[in-house]
């Protein structure tokens, strides 16, 4: 953590796709469903444990 807002190095990162008919809500619609299905997984890797939550 330092002053800066978003400048540590990046843990993990994905993509969206966006189209010419996507909306503000519908891009965070999308982001929500990618970071629910994805926070647990980077939280593990962080943490030095397997999918079953055991250390790795």
């Amino acid at each position: 953590v330092d002053e800066g807002m978003d400048t540590g190095p990046i843990i993990a990162q994905k993509a969206i796709e966006i189209d010419e008919h996507d909306t503000l809500e519908t891009i965070e619609q999308r982001i929500h469903k990618l970071e629910h299905k994805w926070y647990p997984s980077v939280i593990k890797q962080l943490l030095g444990l397997n999918n079953r939550g055991e250390k790795a």
